[in-house]
């Protein structure tokens, strides 16, 4: 990830369309990643693989894994319905409620799964966000 934020303008330059079908991949894997991209700075990325390198597991790994883990479930659900995305999908332990909230979110999605992160992970909703979110991109 690190690579491809070195060979990406910063916004509001526009994507060069060979980028393009990269891009898409990722964001397919990992949803929410883009906006990583988009708001990391080079720096901060490179620091997080180096932890990532490290014996000990940091702590926002796991949060970070649920995070996408539940977000591709959850735009899976509304692309293929609910059984085939929960039997395709590596988040166990969700019950029926969580899965319904998912399904059909009274907010936006995000919302839903960070609530859900803070049961998981039983943390608070600012403590996750500062552990996985970057800040929003100054827009001009």
């Amino acid at each position: 990830m690190a690579d491809l934020r070195r060979t990406l303008p910063r916004h509001p330059h526009p994507t060069p369309p060979e980028a393009r079908p990269i891009l898409r991949a990722l964001a397919a894997d990992y949803p929410g990643a883009l906006r990583e991209l988009d708001s990391l700075p080079t720096e901060e990325i490179d620091r997080r693989v180096e932890a990532l390198l490290a014996p000990a597991e940091p702590p926002w790994v796991a949060a970070m894994a649920d995070y996408h883990d539940l977000l591709r479930l959850g735009i899976a659900i509304r692309m293929q319905g609910l059984p085939d995305a929960v039997a395709a999908s590596p988040v166990v332990g969700l019950d029926d409620v969580a899965l319904a909230r998912l399904a059909h979110p009274k907010r936006r999605l995000l919302s839903v799964v960070m609530s859900l992160l803070v049961q998981r992970h039983q943390s608070t909703v600012e403590a996750l966000r500062a552990q996985i979110l970057p800040p929003r991109p100054e827009r001009i």
